[in-house]
């Protein structure tokens, strides 16, 4: 099928500094080694992955700015950087992130959704991919090695970021560019791979498929969309009248459009009123999202009249201080406890050397929305750098309207684990990109000695 030039992709880095410790080389050394956790579902990782996207979605969106990004690739990533965290930095990750157990349980149900996001059917594909590069002098823990490729199926590149920062961050974005077919070209930004930097560690989203109920081209005409500041714009608005699941809330629309195969729906949520988005955001919390996906998937489909915009979104941004702020400092600081990826002193040591910490988080994310279906890409690269010292049938009623032509939210969920795939706001049809918070690329911070990892 043909789609319009615009997509959507999202790419993440998380960047970890290293720090030096006494700690010997050879075993894990937490208090979690030996000790797995309790075994959980790739429900339950879906379920934290899906309260996660809502809090950062309150923290990133921006009055006036559409919003998209991928909490199934965010919580991916993250999940990689987790599985080497120990002590109260683990504890800070798991919190934030909403991770349902310790970091080796959490990472295994993690592989569980990373291998359901892989079909490839008529009319649609889903792909997930996972790579993670480390310097080349660097010694793993033989563990997190071991489970980043069995449990998370990543390929390790061992690359030089000491000589060749920037060949090391062509080759990875080059990597991200094959896994989404060249939907994201540019993953990692010209400053951010430094000569400190350790490892990155990624994940790629891609999805192009179908709608099960397409429109047609003929009925898509320019028409009023109401902004919530009280103007009024001229955009493409597709019609179509079918049978569709669609609920009321309150003051709230809710209407899944799935796609070919019902692996995987569309779900716009609507407020009555062109100025209600931003009190539908503040009212709505994951318990409550968790109630209206369910009731919605139990209604019986309905003749509805429908009108959706055409929609190209593209948003970006580093969210470091974002995960930071939302009460994960540790990770990110020169305390960070990474002891469960790399041990330090490492046998071939540089004294300056104390550890690993998260220096950036970015992100990218965009989505084409036309009459024939959607496609979509999504990346999210951990990035890890050092730190030195220095039913029945429904009776017939009348058709369910459906009008969004004023500011909605809208999400794409996998309808087998639940787990959202995207999550996004249209405030502006005519506003091509967004922004988020914008990648430090100030010096490293200096300290003058190791200090105890936390």
């Amino acid at each position: 099928m043909k789609f319009s030039a615009r997509l959507f992709g999202l790419p993440l880095i998380l960047l970890t500094p290293l720090m030096a410790s006494c700690v010997g080389m050879g075993t894990e050394p937490s208090q979690l080694d030996g000790a797995s956790g309790r075994e959980v579902t790739v429900e339950e990782f879906a379920t934290g992955s899906n309260a996660f996207a809502l809090n950062l979605y309150r923290e990133v969106a921006n009055d006036g700015d559409n919003l998209f990004f991928s909490p199934a690739s965010i919580s991916l990533a993250m999940s990689f950087a987790y599985r080497g965290s120990d002590g109260q930095t683990a504890q800070q990750m798991g919190e934030v992130m909403r991770f349902p157990s310790e970091p080796e349980a959490t990472l295994r149900a993690a592989g569980q959704l990373d291998r359901l996001m892989n079909l490839s059917q008529e009319g649609r594909e889903l792909r997930s991919a996972n790579a993670f590069w480390v310097r080349n002098d660097l010694v793993l823990v033989p563990g997190f090695e071991r489970d980043m490729q069995n449990e998370a199926a990543a390929g390790l590149n061992r690359t030089d970021f000491r000589s060749d920062p920037e060949g090391s961050r062509r080759e990875i974005n080059g990597w991200v560019a094959r896994q989404t077919e060249d939907r994201i070209e540019e993953l990692i930004a010209q400053g951010v791979i430094r000569k400190t930097t350790a490892a990155v560690l990624v994940n790629a989203i891609y999805w192009k498929a179908d709608w099960l109920r397409p429109f047609t081209a003929e009925a898509t005409s320019q028409d009023s969309f109401f902004m919530a500041d009280g103007r009024e714009i001229q955009t493409d608005l597709m019609s179509q009248r079918a049978t569709f699941r669609a609920i009321e809330r309150g003051s709230v629309k809710l209407i899944e459009l799935p796609y070919v195969g019902g692996e995987v729906s569309m779900v716009a949520i609507l407020p009555a009123r062109s100025d209600g988005l931003s009190r539908l955001e503040i009212g709505l919390n994951a318990r409550r999202l968790e109630r209206w996906l369910d009731a919605l998937d139990e209604t019986e489909p309905r003749e509805t009249i429908l009108t959706l915009p055409k929609m190209g979104l593209d948003w970006n941004g580093d969210l470091a201080k974002v995960i930071e702020d939302m009460g994960a400092p540790l990770p990110f600081s020169s305390q960070a406890n990474f002891d469960r990826m790399a041990l330090f002193p490492q046998p071939t040591p540089n004294e300056d050397e104390c550890g690993l910490t998260i220096s950036n988080i970015i992100h990218q994310a965009n989505i084409d929305v036309d009459e024939k279906g959607s496609e979509a890409a999504a990346a999210t690269a951990v990035v890890m750098g050092t730190v030195v010292v220095t039913s029945a049938p429904v009776p017939v009623r009348p058709p369910f309207v459906f009008r969004a032509d004023h500011p909605f939210m809208f999400l794409l969920r996998d309808n087998r684990t639940g787990a959202i795939l995207f999550l996004g706001r249209l405030v502006d049809p005519l506003q091509a990109e967004s922004e988020g918070p914008r990648p430090d690329l100030s010096p490293d911070p200096e300290v003058r000695e190791c200090p105890p990892k936390l």
